[in-house]
């Protein structure tokens, strides 16, 4: 298993939906720095089991197969997206299908940043 990690400004994520096929929008979107901030400012323990709850579901959404997108902001979009074939074709990476599909983010412009994730620790930004 691996990790891929997309990061694009919220009003470009239905223009980086385009350009990928699957996936699950996540509506409404989960606004991570604010439920750290409603902890922060509450201290109560339905803040601290709330944060525990989402920590453990966005990580089954990172470690599942396909693009985990994130807002510049920090809200979690989209789980499970696959670059579409056309895009991979043309990066002519070489490797695993986490390698191609990372080389393949490195395509869409509408994207700020990506992250891999090997299974074998190897870890990629760009």
């Amino acid at each position: 298993h691996g990790n891929l990690i997309a990061v694009c400004k919220k009003e470009n994520f239905d223009l980086c939906m385009k350009v990928m096929s699957g996936g699950s929008k996540i509506i409404p979107a989960i606004d991570v720095p604010q439920l750290l901030l409603d902890d922060i400012q509450q201290n109560s323990n339905e803040t601290s089991v709330a944060i525990k709850s989402y920590a453990s579901v966005i990580k089954s959404m990172i470690n599942h197969d396909g693009i985990t997108i994130f807002s510049t902001e920090g809200q979690l979009l989209g789980f499970h997206f696959i670059v579409n074939n056309d895009i991979a074709q043309k990066s002519n990476a070489v490797g695993g299908s986490r390698t191609r599909a990372f080389e393949a983010l490195k395509q869409i412009e509408c994207l700020s940043g990506r992250f891999f994730k090997s299974q074998d620790g190897i870890t990629k930004f760009a």
